[in-house]
């Protein structure tokens, strides 16, 4: 009897420490992403590599959601899946409600250029060429539109400078965000240039 409660307590020392490890390791990983809001705000762009116009970053605030559980899975990136509903459209409006959605434009990256400013303080930024090629790949789950990178800011630029966006809409099959956009430049009043050997844009205070 007392053989047997010593190899009970053995098991217990012996495979205890295993369960707890376990239990730690079964992590959850949010795979896919809801997006919460949006926001277009402008930024100031001198450097004459870059096309003219008023330039805007737009950012999406988003939530990761629809946990799946794994094995360390804590430290998969969150949101590979992509994003929860499909857009149907994101549009962007002057001050008299006219859709200048098209007038927004930009060029198509793989990789997030880099700005970096006097002060050395870096922002990434995509760009793609129109806010359709956005939405499409959004929907289509292209990399630079999932997981993390979906946080990262996106560059567009209006030729016209008369054109002014007031306002921004995204919807979705059941929801819609709209925001409106501010026209001083903010926190962002920064001249660009661009840095050819580290292929970094440098924003100048």
């Amino acid at each position: 009897m007392r053989q047997t409660a010593v190899n009970h307590l053995i098991r217990i020392i012996v495979f205890a420490p295993i369960v707890i490890i376990l239990f730690l390791c079964w992590q959850p990983n949010n795979r896919n992403y809801k997006i919460l809001d949006v926001s277009l705000d402008p930024i100031v762009i001198t450097d004459t590599t870059l096309p003219s116009g008023n330039y805007y970053t737009l950012h999406f605030t988003v939530q990761f959601c629809n946990p799946s559980y794994g094995f360390l899975a804590g430290g998969v990136e969150p949101g590979l899946d992509g994003i929860t509903e499909m857009l149907n459209s994101l549009c962007v409006y002057d001050i008299q409600g006219q859709d200048i959605t098209q007038q927004l434009k930009g060029w198509h990256t793989t990789t997030p250029d880099v700005f970096i400013n006097k002060k050395g303080v870096k922002r990434q930024f995509y760009s793609h060429d129109n806010l359709d090629s956005l939405v499409n790949d959004i929907n289509s789950n292209v990399r630079s539109a999932r997981g993390n990178k979906i946080l990262i800011n996106r560059l567009f630029y209006i030729e016209d400078k008369k054109i002014l966006p007031s306002s921004i809409q995204v919807d979705f099959m059941s929801y819609s965000i709209v925001e409106y956009i501010p026209n001083s430049t903010g926190d962002y009043d920064d001249t660009l240039t661009k840095n050819v050997k580290d292929s970094l844009m440098h924003i100048s205070d």
